[in-house]
């Protein structure tokens, strides 16, 4: 219901010439509710044509492109987003790597770990990114590398039997 409320309110913005991004880019959250992405994806260019700045509106459009199963250019919209923060969220390099390892190729299971290591290198060594590195190196069958940060994450932990167990496995 409140998805219907907001789409009237953007939709009288937009009949009434008032169409600034932050109208646009709601509507656009809008369509991707009513799983309509090409209009999503549509509105949300039209957003950032009027704000490049609108780093939400470019996480959004990487959403939208990652649910349209364009996986390389959610990918490369992320990174854009990643290099143009001055402190990025880690989920920024997680959506980045869930979407270059999505792509299923040589270069996207390379860069899924990569921009992972990015962000260890810039953010710091968050559990979480060893996760998630140690999960894609599992997948890509690259288990000395995995052994190599299952041991950086045993060294770093407080409580060492969990990661202890996990990089038996």
């Amino acid at each position: 219901e409140e998805f219907d409320l907001a789409r009237k309110d953007y939709q009288y913005c937009l009949d009434h010439a008032y169409a600034n991004s932050f109208v646009l880019e709601g509507m656009s959250k809008v369509m991707g509710h009513d799983a309509q992405l090409d209009s999503a994806l549509l509105y949300v260019n039209q957003s950032i044509e009027k704000d490049s700045a609108s780093l939400s509106a470019l996480e959004w459009k990487a959403r939208v492109y990652y649910l349209l199963r364009d996986y390389d250019e959610s990918a490369r919209v992320y990174e854009i987003i990643i290099n143009s923060s001055i402190n990025p969220s880690p989920s920024l390099y997680l959506d980045a790597s869930a979407s270059w390892n999505a792509c299923n190729n040589v270069t996207g299971d390379k860069r899924a770990i990569e921009i992972l290591e990015e962000g260890i290198k810039r953010i710091g060594p968050l559990h979480i990114f060893y996760q998630e590195l140690l999960h894609l190196l599992k997948d890509q069958l690259k288990f000395e590398k995995a052994i190599e940060y299952s041991t950086i994450l045993v060294e770093k932990s407080v409580n060492k039997a969990n990661p202890l167990a996990q990089r038996s496995v």
